[in-house]
């Protein structure tokens, strides 16, 4: 079995599911300079692998934040993004992420909202999910 950077792949495969959620996209890391509300930035918090006799790497145990952003005024706009978020992760497991890796589970563990104060646009809200992706070479 060949030797892969199972993040990048969870990380691709939240880029997939979590763009069409939100009317300014998803970007990973820092959305763009330009970027419209309401969108979603995510990214890996933490990652653990799991090993066994032989430094043979079972998995990828990752924790990923999502954070739904926008301007404190459209916080239902941004609830309902954040329920979409979690219809889109909670609980999926079995699919094929790029051509060499499985996405075993994917469970969220928490939440937070968080008020920002963004200079020139006023008060802003991160709603953010926290999840544990584990992902296996295939």
């Amino acid at each position: 079995m060949a030797t892969i950077y199972e993040p990048g792949r969870a990380l691709a495969w939240l880029q997939s599911v979590l763009t069409p959620l939100a009317s300014g996209k998803a970007w990973h890391g820092v959305a763009a300079i330009d970027a419209q509300p309401p969108f979603i930035v995510y990214a890996l918090q933490a990652g653990t692998d799991l090993e066994v006799v032989g430094a043979y790497r079972v998995w990828n145990d990752g924790v990923y934040q999502v954070k739904v952003c926008g301007p404190a005024t459209m916080s239902d706009t941004l609830a309902s993004i954040a329920d979409a978020v979690d219809n889109a992760l909670q609980r999926q497991g079995g699919v094929n992420v790029g051509s060499d890796a499985v996405m075993l589970m994917c469970n969220r563990e928490q939440t937070l909202i968080l008020p920002e104060n963004v200079v020139n646009a006023g008060q802003w809200l991160n709603y953010i999910l926290i999840y544990r992706i584990y992902v296996q070479a295939q």
